[in-house]
């Protein structure tokens, strides 16, 4: 099964980028396998999507944080099509 995190398209439909991959089983420690009926928000909560001059399709800013940390990122397009993703974590379990 295929699962499509994220996808661009211009005004005709025409997909300029996609991030996707393959599902076997869970994602990461307290995830789950992602279902049709879960929506984006249940794992990435999208905070702002935005254009600049900086880079060379629209960018946008999630919510990626997990069950062990918190943290943020920046998933973009480059020229080609290519998901390119900054993010910064902050590992926030206690285990006292």
């Amino acid at each position: 099964m295929k699962f499509i995190r994220l996808f661009l398209q211009n005004k005709d439909a025409k997909i300029l980028g996609q991030d996707s991959e393959e599902i076997k089983g869970p994602q990461c420690d307290g995830c789950d396998t992602p279902k049709l009926d879960d929506s984006l928000s249940e794992n990435w909560k999208p905070i702002i999507g935005f254009s600049s001059s900086i880079f060379p399709l629209p960018a946008m800013i999630l919510d990626t944080s997990g069950t062990e940390g918190i943290s943020r990122s920046l998933w973009t397009f480059d020229s080609e099509g290519k998901k390119q993703v900054f993010t910064d974590y902050e590992y926030t379990v206690n285990c006292h």
